[in-house]
């Protein structure tokens, strides 16, 4: 599998990421947490290093994406997004700097760093969208 450098974070990441909305949320029925385990773990097996989750994929997306890649947690890249209130798509943005601060611990990534069993999300990325001029 091709690596590239994620932005000028650093981090190196395959070039093909797994986007795991499908697995519980978006298109249809979600899979059942089994099977979500084992498509993360066979595509980390294929090479895939880059994951990427969302808090308004539920918890079952982001507990299925932490068990999957505890035992090689030190060799991926996970990406998550936020910013709707209290990550419900339907409760709109809530993407106010008390909400979304970078500072650890942040109170936005807080859930998915805990959901997903891990200490750190290695990518978080804020929905926003521009206030309109006053």
């Amino acid at each position: 599998m091709n690596k590239r450098q994620l932005g000028r974070s650093g981090l190196e990441v395959s070039a093909l990421g797994f986007g795991c909305m499908g697995l519980s949320y978006g298109y249809g029925p979600g899979v059942d947490r089994t099977a979500g385990i084992q498509m993360i773990r066979n595509a980390f097996e294929r090479g895939v290093s880059f994951f990427d989750t969302a808090e308004a994929y539920g918890a079952l997306n982001e507990e299925m994406v932490g068990e999957a890649l505890a035992p090689v947690r030190d060799q991926v890249v996970i990406a998550t997004k936020f910013g709707f209130r209290n990550g419900n798509v339907s409760e709109g943005l809530d993407s106010r700097p008390e909400r979304t601060s970078s500072k650890p611990p942040s109170s936005a990534c807080a859930p998915t760093a805990s959901t997903c069993s891990t200490s750190t999300v290695s990518t978080p990325m804020c929905r926003w969208r521009k206030l309109p001029a006053r």
